[in-house]
């Protein structure tokens, strides 16, 4: 029987069994050259995980560049659109005082939620912003806080649909105080200040 094969004390590692310091030895050695294998084994479940994580790591990193190339989501053609609605209405409070009349001022505040819908969410995006969105963004936060310092601004008031549900007050009278700063000075008035920058936005942009 011993002529047959190695006897059941003996195996490839060599000496005696567990108790034999090349047996133990032998062991480590496998299992540090078998660690290697796992990594560099394309068929190992570890270098799967580890090349879809890269994979996926390249593509986020090749999408998040391809937005920031982009445009800030801003619909230009729609913007432009509504700007030169709104600059219209600018363009008649400025020859007529028309803080007391219910349809100007229902027209005045849907145009202006129409401009500000269009800047919704570009403040997160400030980093990123082309040109024209810029450039309404600054626009529509320089109407929105008109007059400065006040806690109820022009702004306010159009974005409570002022014109449309209710006519306050304080909101006609900043309306007739804009018409009547613009004849008094129409370089200097703020209304004149907005027609004008309007009028460099769609003139630069359309």
């Amino acid at each position: 029987m011993s002529g047959i094969g190695p006897s059941i004390g003996h195996n490839r590692y060599g000496g005696g069994g567990p108790e034999d310091p090349l047996y133990l030895a032998q062991i480590q050695k496998d299992r540090e050259e078998g660690g290697n294998d796992v990594i560099s084994n394309p068929r190992s479940k570890f270098f799967a995980l580890v090349a879809s994580t890269l994979y996926l790591k390249k593509f986020v990193d090749h999408f998040i560049n391809i937005a920031k190339s982009l445009s800030s989501s801003l619909n230009a053609e729609k913007a432009l659109h509504d700007l030169s609605a709104f600059k219209r209405v600018l363009d008649e409070l400025a020859s007529e005082d028309k803080s007391h009349d219910p349809e100007f001022t229902q027209r005045l505040s849907l145009l202006w939620q129409n401009v500000y819908e269009n800047c919704s969410g570009l403040e997160l995006k400030a980093t990123h912003l082309d040109n024209l969105a810029a450039e309404i963004l600054h626009f529509t936060k320089d109407v929105d806080k008109y007059p400065p310092g006040e806690d109820f601004t022009l702004g306010y008031y159009l974005s409570e649909h002022a014109g449309q549900d209710w006519i306050p007050f304080p909101f006609m009278k900043l309306l007739s105080s804009l018409h009547e700063d613009f004849l008094t000075s129409p370089t200097t008035a703020q209304l004149g200040i907005w027609i004008r920058k309007l009028n460099e936005i769609l003139g630069t942009f359309e």
